[in-house]
């Protein structure tokens, strides 16, 4: 039983801290993952394939606008990473 729960609130925080990220706008997501620690963000996705800070950078330095599947995928790897640290 106190492994359901365990597992229950683990879901539950999971989703605190996606909704978290999907509330940010564009520069309050960009300025997360470019304030976590880069070698930490840019590991989450297996194989490096894709850098969420490095390419948070990019689209700053640039000033680009963020497609709607990057934003997706940054706000992913920032709810992931905002979860576990």
């Amino acid at each position: 039983m106190e492994l359901e729960y365990a597992e229950d609130q683990l879901f539950i925080d999971l989703a605190i801290s996606r909704a978290h990220a999907e509330s940010l706008t564009d520069d309050e997501l960009l300025d997360a993952i470019l304030s976590a620690d880069k070698d930490i963000i840019n590991t989450i996705v297996k194989d490096n394939r894709f850098p969420a800070h490095t390419i948070a950078t990019r689209i700053k330095t640039n000033n680009w606008t963020m497609t709607a599947k990057q934003r997706k995928a940054l706000q992913n790897v920032y709810g992931y990473y905002h979860f576990y640290h």
